[in-house]
């Protein structure tokens, strides 16, 4: 009996056998930091919108002006002050000048 040797060397750049044969796909491993960080950096630059906002806010008010607490007391206390004030008021002209701005608004509409 005589036994066959195979003499040929292995070729190294040989396909596999498992040609044809489908392998899963490796999963991808995404970690959560990237979006952790993303997170983090949205809501860094929304605390500082709302500070921003909130000292532009601050700066309106000081501008506009504050009537002095003093100056409230005064005219609560002296109610002939305000009585004098309500009859100089004058009504008609008032009127007519609000009639004026709203026939103002109505041309330009």
């Amino acid at each position: 009996m005589e036994q066959e040797f195979n003499t040929t060397p292995p070729v190294e750049n040989e396909t596999p056998a498992t040609e044809g044969v489908e392998t899963p796909a490796e999963p991808k491993k995404e970690g959560v930091g990237p979006i952790v960080g993303i997170v983090v950096i949205i809501i860094i630059l929304i605390f500082g919108g709302l500070y921003m906002w909130g000292t532009k806010l601050n700066n309106q008010e000081s501008e506009i002006g504050v009537v002095p607490v003093e100056d409230i007391a005064d005219a609560q206390d002296n109610p002939v002050q305000l009585e004098s004030e309500l009859d100089a008021f004058d009504v008609a002209g008032f009127e007519a000048e609000l009639d004026a701005g709203l026939g103002a608004l109505e041309a330009e509409l």
